[in-house]
């Protein structure tokens, strides 16, 4: 598609610039990015901040679920000596130190 996209914000309406990027359009906006797809699939500003949300919930409770384990096998001084680490994780590398901790014998084979 050529020219703006239009995209509703409470009951407005603004024309968004978009770049194409192979077969995808990157939607610009000032609540942030979304994504239009070649084949007419698109994602509201809406829908790309709950999306973002769910990512965010998603990691904050992997997190809190390994301080915890951390806690439970390790002690407490454990899980606040890697609190900051482990907050700043993605879901990938959380997911990996929620295997270890399994059967890791020291805190740092969880994060090995």
């Amino acid at each position: 598609r050529d020219g703006p996209v239009f995209v509703s914000l409470c009951h407005w309406s603004a024309p968004l610039p978009w770049l194409t990027m192979g077969s995808h359009h990157r939607l610009l906006c000032p609540l942030g990015v979304c994504w239009r797809s070649g084949a007419d699939h698109s994602i509201t500003v809406e829908q790309a901040g709950i999306d973002k949300g769910a990512i965010i919930g998603e990691q904050r409770g992997e997190a809190k679920t390994l301080l915890r384990q951390l806690t439970r096998k390790f002690g407490p001084d454990c899980a606040e000596r890697y609190r900051e680490r482990v907050e700043a994780a993605n879901i990938k590398q959380l997911d990996a130190w929620l295997d270890n901790i399994l059967t890791a014998e020291s805190p740092e084979t969880v994060f090995h």
